[in-house]
């Protein structure tokens, strides 16, 4: 019975154990500098061909952000992990889905263009906030991965504007 006891105790620890190649360190890297576009802070969900209010199902506004936890690099990609506060005001009272297209643009220390990352962020209005047309505040998670070699000195945060 021993034996049993040792050979499930043994395996237990052997199943578990870190499968982590010891080489792959992650490490604290400087979060960039964050800048909300100034073109494209706005966006307004509704019928494109129509500008009528009537025809606009909600507005919404890049509001804040806020780095979740620190700035990682690992051996293959360096992670940042944003949260962004969205405020969204219904208009259309027969609406209820909020479906917003985000735009990332990261840059390094001279400016030059590194990537592009593309992001939806969604969620919904209840039924007391489209009948009172109060603001919603939508809190979108949005993680970017991106080459170790790369250095991020700055990105640029926006909506995506669809025609």
């Amino acid at each position: 019975m021993k034996k049993f006891l040792i050979f499930f105790i043994l395996f237990y620890l052997v199943a578990c154990s870190n499968t982590r190649i010891q080489s792959d360190k992650v490490v604290k890297i400087e979060c960039p500098n964050v800048f909300f576009s100034a073109e494209n802070n706005v966006y307004i969900d509704g019928d494109n061909q129509n500008t009528d209010l009537e025809n606009i199902n909600y507005k919404a506004v890049l509001n804040n952000y806020g780095f979740v936890g620190d700035c990682l690099s690992d051996s293959i990609n360096n992670i940042y992990i944003l949260d962004i506060l969205i405020l969204a005001e219904p208009l259309n009272p027969n609406y209820y889905n909020i479906s917003l297209p985000i735009f990332i643009l990261l840059y390094d220390l001279n400016g030059n263009l590194l990537d592009k990352q593309y992001f939806r962020i969604e969620d919904a209005f209840n039924d007391n906030q489209i009948t009172q047309y109060n603001l919603k505040e939508v809190v979108g998670k949005i993680n970017i991965f991106l080459e170790d070699e790369k250095k991020v000195d700055s990105m640029t945060i926006g909506f995506v504007n669809i025609n």
